[in-house]
């Protein structure tokens, strides 16, 4: 028998599926027609989400058109924290090719993706120079070793370290998990990026901390 709650969850997930499908798809430009394909929608709602996507973002088009010519002129990209990838295929092959769209979509992620993983790379570099022991790194998440009577201090200090990594015109927010062990189940404090903090009182392990910068 499945619960409320199991239903609740499984919506949930479904939802948010949805929600990162549609968000990844529009900031590529996908049509209203490959969003109701990926999605499985009526046309009417493609059209609605589509609409409304770049009514909210009305800016981010014409934006990413402008990066798009760029990328057609100079044959490469450069990140905001200076990185470049050169994109050979855009002067090799003709536009109607797989090669050439492709080579467009890999320069438009790179200017979009790049600088988390540029901002992570400056975390790990700062929580390292302050003495922290970095254990592994997951995409935008980094894994620090600290022993238990440090993660008070420690808690602010990587905070710290993490939400200055890089600057920028938007607040830059951590989201700090202390753990006992790699295992989710063995959270002791979630604290997130907007001051909602909520305390989960469980073992008193030798602990971890996990710090995940967005």
């Amino acid at each position: 028998m499945v619960t409320t709650e199991e239903r609740r969850k499984r919506q949930k997930r479904q939802e948010r599926q949805k929600a990162k499908t549609c968000n990844f798809l529009l900031i590529y430009l996908g049509s209203p027609y490959r969003l109701q394909k990926e999605l499985r929608c009526s046309e009417e709602e493609a059209n609605y989400l589509h609409k409304r996507f770049f009514d909210t973002y009305e800016h981010y088009y014409s934006w990413a058109k402008e990066q798009i010519e760029k990328i057609k002129l100079l044959g490469r990209v450069t990140s905001e924290a200076g990185r470049i990838r050169r994109l050979p295929a855009v002067k090799i092959y003709p536009q109607d090719s797989k090669e050439y769209k492709h080579a467009i979509r890999q320069g438009l992620n790179f200017i979009i993706q790049s600088l988390g993983a540029s901002i992570t790379k400056r975390a790990m570099l700062a929580l390292d120079r302050a003495g922290f022991q970095v254990i592994t790194q997951v995409h935008d998440s980094v894994t620090i070793q600290i022993k238990k009577e440090e993660a008070p201090e420690a808690i602010e200090k990587v905070r710290e370290i993490a939400e200055s990594a890089y600057p920028l015109s938007v607040p830059l927010k951590a989201d700090l998990k202390l753990l006992t062990s790699f295992s989710e189940s063995d959270i002791l404090i979630l604290t997130g990026g907007k001051d909602d903090e909520r305390n989960c009182q469980r073992s008193q392990k030798s602990s971890r901390l996990n710090g995940q910068s967005n």
